[in-house]
């Protein structure tokens, strides 16, 4: 009744206020809820249906909140609330949703601030189950962010549930100290039955009491402290801190109006009025006020905001419909629009909306105050307000907590604040080996157990070192221990990984009995897959300086695992940048079918991408040596000579090597590059394996290695190996070291220079020291918080730490792995035994090893990409770097350094001074092929070229045949009347064109192959010469036939048949004509060749699987045949267009003393053979063999035929007598007619011809002779 009676006084006091500007008055009806959901929905269904109300003031508890704000956005009704806090009405879907109480958003961010402001790094959090815990929980989060990490902890609404008892087992374990507390956000007796039955679990496990601090965020919560029933647990409850909202109450306008109103305020009297309906009983409420409710916490916290919501109401109704009726329709889309266009002074301060209908956060205070419980009741000492502009609290008094503890309580239950317990979880033994003969060479079997090798104990030895000279912050070898302000020592235990993934897990199980904090290890993949799991289930950190398996980077998997070596992922990249150096667009992955193997299978597919082809084989740890060597086969098949082995401790890797060499794919001729040297030792033992072992000599191996000699840090290392000693080490290194049996005269005896150290020791050392100085960063002065705490902040904040290693810049990613471009590798090559050690370099290297030119694509094609799924263009080789130099031996093999991966470049460089001469895979010098490319056809028919060779002889022979017969019966009448120089011409010009199809036949099948660019100069010049050959050969031949008939037109068409025109168009006249046609042909040829002449070129027409070509054709192109053929062309064409015109009119003239009739037969047939043979080339112009048998037997036809023709009637007038034809002429071809004539025998011929031949003086002969 008393909020009741605050709502009426706000009715009244707005009614009250006359505005010239609105003419609103409230009316106020009131709907009792009962305090359950159904009955408010019922309520407000009636309110909005039956009653027709415009706004919605309440409900108060969260749920009903939800449920009637739905309503109101679908009824378009504004409802404004006076007590609900939660974020979860922010939601756009809750469009109608105003309120005039503050959010949980400055609550929240002020809580967080003081946490901050108090240095702690981690809280609790308890709220309950549902949507308003959740939501009071995110908004926490959201103000801590990462400053503060806050652990959750829901319980239940129910008391006596299981839910309460687990959350509090869990806030046991965390070893919290301070804890946040949401209640269920309404003040109910079920509320505080729950809240007594949790505080009463806290209390018996000691998590109330000195030394905590419990922060409560409900104003109610004071007066579940009066109800408490139990001594103890009001005693530990004392000093809790409330943080509360509270508005700026505006105390004046309470005592001037408020005060007056509230001491003389009746029922009865508002009963009466017609702007107040009640929908409940009267009887429910006094008659009276208690005077003191105005200073109560229920006035502060709830009354005020109610007395505006109403105010806020009628203020909201004013600025939408000042004076007109209101439209139920479009009045709550009017209200949300303008809501934020309001303000107006109520009780709890200035009253105003933002965009999402909640009051501007500077609106209220937020005040902290002690919870003191004393005998007279609660007190509730207010010691701080926060100010919000500047994020500070004001501190008005000093703070007690809980049990009235006076000391601030730590983030954590105390424990000793400078230990740091590590784990080495180290692979001491070969856990499955069961007996001495499962012991393998180099491994010992000592003490029942088979001990691993020097190399572990080396590499164990490294991590013991980190440990000890991290807390002697001897920075010698790790500058950033200089001067470190931490008092951080750590203590260490040695857990045995057995080298096995099952015994690391037992070994993991001891860890987290024993409390540790952190995991150094385990070294292989197969070990951190399965403690990498449950170091995410216990809640501990791992730091991994051996597993680089890319599938260990799945954080829901392996959240608290960090690695000091780079993943395979990276190897990857510069494994691929090894790939492209060598121009190997081609190879076969062989890899163990396990984490480590498809990792990096994966891994190297995806980096290496289009560039590379691979053809993958996986390698199942359960394998016989039949199916190996079934595998091994099909990897022969594919012909690939590049062979990447992904195997790490495979025990199958010796019996694939000898399936590899018995199917020749190992040795000479090939190039195997294994991804982990230690693969090694598996093959060295075997004394059968020494030609294995010799076939295997220059293999490469690229390596991750961590200490190199430009690091100073490691240099340093190196050098003062042989002066550790842990005899002077705290107690738990010493007992470890001894343990182990690492002694002074260990690491004298040790070669520090083994890879043993650079490779895996190094790695181990920086792990121990990310531990120690990631936990320094984080907790210098502080004990380490519990597993979870320390665990997410370890990992979280990993990407913050950088320093110089042995293994040089150690940086981290977000997830824990190391970044990349911090990494380094190694070239190596593998050297058996009896390679030469002694044989020092002359000259530092400076290219990396590439092909020969010859190699991976033929030159031919240098523009095509021949791989399955595209690739880099090759190029050709540079000379490899110098000769190898001596390196230490292990496992039966030298190693030589052949080049470094440079992170800037992201590419090996071959320059380093240490860097060696490659050797290949036998003990070659020669790079391999990636892949045996097939062998091309050229399409390149020697029969064919036979033929065409068979068509030139031919043709010349009939040339030189009818050249001789010419010039031995030059005398003839016959010879003598066709001129026996232009009969010569025709024969030569027929030879010459004949000779055209001799360069026709050149190709470049003989080397080397022309590619796209014309490589070939023979066959260049080859194309050129045909061109010129054919050209000279077809004019040589036809022009002497065409001036021929141009002489006989000019004789039949001229009106002046005298003598001295007949001298006129002499044979000096015709050969003058001839030599004008032939000059014009050079003209048109020397044009082509100036602006392009031919060139022969090899185009593919055929590939294989691998993109290789498999069959080229070639071909003579130029830039400028289409202009050329244009111009010879048309020309050609003219002239025997012409000719053939000239020949058919003068068809019927003498045929023994003139071959018009046989000069048009020749013409008129080249055209022919012309205009038929340009369809039939296009038809075959992709068959290069038809082609060239085509083109050879058009010229062979042409140049056959015209001797014939112009021949063959002159030896038949020879031999069988030449008739004597009378012409008559007139002075058109026309008129021209035969008469009969009559045989002159060949005695009467040669008679006739010596005749002329003795009386040079003579007349000149008839014109009929003449012609």
């Amino acid at each position: 009744n008393n909020l009741l009676a605050t709502a009426l006084l706000a009715v009244e006091r707005f009614n009250a206020q006359a505005r010239d500007d609105c003419n609103k008055r409230l009316s106020l009806h009131v709907y009792d809820t009962e305090s359950t959901e159904a009955k408010t929905v019922k309520s407000m269904i009636a309110a909005i249906e039956e009653d027709e109300v415009d706004m919605i003031i309440g409900p108060e508890s969260f749920q009903s909140s939800i449920t009637t704000a739905v309503l109101a956005g679908v009824y378009d009704r504004p409802q404004i609330s006076y007590s609900e806090q939660t974020s979860v009405l922010d939601n756009e879907m809750y469009s109608r949703f105003l309120r005039a109480v503050g959010s949980y958003d400055p609550l929240a961010k002020g809580i967080c601030e003081f946490l901050y402001g108090k240095k702690y790094t981690a809280a609790a959090l308890m709220h309950p189950e549902g949507a308003y815990g959740e939501a009071f929980r995110n908004t926490v989060l959201k103000h801590c962010g990462d400053r503060v990490e806050i652990s959750s902890f829901p319980f239940s609404q129910i008391a006596n549930n299981q839910t309460n008892f687990d959350s509090i087992s869990a806030l046991d374990e965390s070893k919290l100290n301070v804890i946040l507390y949401c209640d269920l956000g309404e003040k109910t007796n079920v509320g505080f039955e729950n809240f007594e039955q949790i505080m009463k679990l806290a209390m018996q496990r000691n998590l109330i009491s000195a030394g905590n601090m419990w922060i409560f965020s409900d104003w109610y919560i004071p007066s579940y402290f009066a109800k408490v029933r139990f001594e103890k647990l009001r005693t530990a409850l004392s000093g809790s801190l409330l943080f509360e909202l509270t508005s700026k109450f505006v105390q004046e306008e309470v005592e001037s109006y408020f005060q007056d109103k509230w001491n003389g305020f009746d029922f009865d009297t508002f009963l009466t009025r017609d702007d107040v309906r009640m929908r409940t009983q009267l009887e429910m409420y006094s008659a009276t006020l208690p005077s003191d409710f105005l200073s109560t916490d229920t006035f502060k916290q709830v009354g005020v905001f109610l007395f505006d919501a109403v105010l806020a109401a009628g203020h909201l109704a004013c600025q939408v419909a000042p004076q007109d009726a209101i439209n139920a329709y479009d009045f709550g889309p009017f209200i949300w629009g303008n809501k934020s266009s309001i303000s107006f002074q109520g009780l709890s301060g200035n009253v105003a909306f933002d965009d999402v209908g909640n009051r501007p956060d500077k609106s209220f205070n937020l005040e902290v105050s002690n919870l003191l419980i004393e005998q007279s009741g609660i007190e509730k000492k207010r010691v701080a307000v926060f100010n919000s502009d500047y994020n500070e609290f004001s501190w008005l008094s000093s703070i007690v907590f809980n049990a009235r503890g006076s000391e601030l309580p730590t983030s954590f239950r105390e424990r000793d604040r400078e230990s740091l317990r590590v784990a080495l979880l180290q692979p001491i033994t070969e856990a499955t080996a069961k007996n001495p003969g499962d012991c393998r060479t180099p491994n010992i079997w000592r003490h029942g157990k088979c001990h691993l090798s020097n190399d572990y104990k080396a590499m164990a030895a490294s991590g013991l070192l980190a440990v000890k000279h991290f807390n002697e912050r001897l920075y010698r070898f790790i500058p950033a221990l200089e001067g470190l302000s931490c008092v951080k020592s750590m203590e260490v235990k040695l857990y045995d990984s057995g080298n096995s993934g099952d015994s690391a897990l037992v070994a993991m199980q001891k860890i987290h009995e024993d409390n540790m904090d952190i995991i150094i290890g385990p070294f292989s993949d197969a070990e951190s897959v399965g403690t990498g799991m449950f170091g995410g289930i216990y809640e501990i950190p791992q730091i991994s300086y051996g597993a680089t398996s890319s599938e260990l980077d799945n954080k829901e998997l392996y959240p608290f695992l960090a690695r000091t070596i780079v993943t395979d992922y990276t190897k990857a990249q510069a494994l691929c940048a090894f790939w492209k150096s060598s121009n190997y667009r081609f190879g076969a992955i062989l890899y163990s079918d396990d984490h480590y193997g498809r990792s990096f299978q994966k891994a190297i597919t995806t980096v290496c991408g289009a560039n590379v082809t691979f053809s993958k084989h996986a390698f199942k740890t359960a394998i016989t040596e039949k199916e190996i060597d079934q595998k091994v086969s099909d990897v022969a098949e594919k012909k690939m000579n590049i062979v990447l082995a992904i195997f790490k401790d495979f025990r199958a890797f010796p019996a694939i090597l000898a399936a590899a060499f018995k199917h020749n794919i190992l040795g000479a001729g090939t190039q195997w590059i294994l991804t982990e040297e230690s693969i090694l030792q598996d093959i060295y033992p075997i004394e059968s394996f020494s030609e294995i072992r010799k076939a295997l000599n220059g293999s490469f191996v690229v390596s991750s290695v961590g200490g190199t000699s430009y690091n100073d840090n490691f240099r340093s290392f190196v050098s003062a190996w042989d002066t550790f000693d842990f005899g002077d080490a705290e107690g738990a290194v010493r007992s470890v070291s001894s343990e182990l049996d690492i002694t002074k005269s260990f690491f004298q005896a040790f070669d520090a220079d083994s890879r043993a150290i650079s490779e895996m020791g190094a790695y181990e050392y920086d792990a121990v020291m990310t531990a120690g100085l990631q936990v320094c960063s984080l907790y210098p002065e502080d004990p380490i918080p519990p597993s979870k705490i320390f665990a997410e902040q370890f990992i979280s904040k990993l990407e913050d730490l950088s320093f110089d290693g042995l293994t040089g810049n150690l940086q981290f990613e977000s997830t824990g792995n190391r970044r990349e471009e911090t990494g380094s590798f190694q070239l190596f090559n593998i050297l058996s035994p009896s390679s030469d050690p002694t044989q020092k370099p002359t000259t530092s290297p400076s290219n990396p090893p590439t092909q020969e030119p010859t190699l991976e694509i033929p030159t031919v094609h240098p523009t095509m990409n021949p791989t399955l799924e595209g690739g880099a263009e090759q190029t050709s080789p540079t000379s490899p770097p110098s000769p190898i130099r001596p390196i230490p031996v292990r496992d039966g093999f030298a190693i030589g350094l052949i080049a470094t991966f440079s992170s800037l470049t992201r590419d090996f460089e071959y320059d380093c001074a240490e860097c060696t001469k490659p050797l290949y895979t036998g003990g070659v010098e020669e790079m391999p092929l990636a892949i045996n490319p097939p062998e091309e056809d050229l399409n390149s028919s020697k029969a064919i070229k036979n033929i065409c060779v068979a068509l030139f002889a031919l043709t010349a022979l009939v040339a030189v045949f009818f050249l001789l017969w010419t010039f031995f019966y030059r005398r003839h009448p016959v010879i003598r009347s066709s001129q026996a120089n232009f009969l010569n011409m025709i024969s030569l010009g027929a030879i010459i064109s004949s000779t055209t199809i001799l360069p026709l036949t050149v190709d470049d099948a003989d080397g080397p192959l022309a590619g796209l660019d014309g490589e070939n100069t023979k066959a260049n010049i080859a194309c050129n010469a045909a061109l010129w050959l054919y050209c000279l050969g077809f004019m040589t031949t036809l022009t002497p036939l065409f001036a021929k008939m141009y002489r006989i037109r000019l004789i039949y068409t001229s009106t002046d048949k005298s003598e001295k025109f007949i001298k006129k168009i002499s044979d000096m006249w015709l050969l003058g004509l001839i030599m004008k046609f032939i000059v014009l042909d050079l003209v048109f040829l020397v044009i082509w060749m100036v602006q392009g002449p031919f060139k022969y070129i090899r185009v593919p027409v055929a590939h294989d699987k691998y993109g290789f070509v498999t069959a080229s054709s070639g071909r003579c192109v130029s830039e400028f045949s289409g202009v050329g053929i244009v111009l010879i062309g048309g020309y050609h064409l003219v002239i025997l267009l012409f000719g053939s015109v000239m020949s058919y009119k003068y068809r019927n003239f003498n045929a023994a003393m003139c071959e018009a009739k046989y000069v048009s037969i020749a013409l008129i047939s080249n055209l022919q053979v012309l205009i038929l043979a340009v369809p039939i080339l296009n038809v075959v112009s992709n068959d290069p063999g038809t082609e060239m048998f085509v083109r050879c037997g058009v010229i062979a036809l042409n140049d056959i035929s015209v001797q014939l023709v112009v021949f063959l009637p002159k030896l038949y007038y020879h031999y069988k007598g030449v008739p004597i034809e009378v012409t008559s002429f007139s002075n058109t071809p026309s008129g021209m007619s035969s008469m009969p004539s009559q045989s002159v025998t060949p005695s009467q011929q040669a008679a006739s011809s010596l005749q002329a031949s003795e009386d040079p003086g003579s007349a000149a002969p008839s014109l009929p002779n003449q012609i």
